[in-house]
């Protein structure tokens, strides 16, 4: 399966699709990997990144693999407005 084709699983729009394709293939190596692992081998990302998890934010903040994985990234790059951000809750 090919990154678009696994975003319109995701339930995006044909609009959104394009712009969560660059925003994927931006994010840290080790996200883009768990992207990678997911689309091809089907393995559920195990990442942790202060203190959150992709399951985590699934599960708590209602959000899509897709959304998780962002996040994750997110937290990476910008830790703490990331955190100030999920702790105002996530939109």
């Amino acid at each position: 399966m090919k990154l678009q084709a696994f975003l319109e699983t995701q339930k995006v729009s044909k609009d959104q699709i394009q712009e969560l394709s660059q925003m994927i293939l931006k994010t840290d190596p080790i996200i883009l990997r768990a992207f990678e692992a997911f689309i091809y081998e089907g393995t559920e990302p195990d990442l942790c990144i202060e203190n959150y998890t992709c399951k985590g934010l699934m599960q708590e903040y209602g959000l899509s693999l897709t959304g998780a994985l962002l996040t994750l990234d997110w937290l990476l790059r910008e830790p703490e407005e990331a955190k100030q951000a999920i702790k105002d809750g996530i939109k």
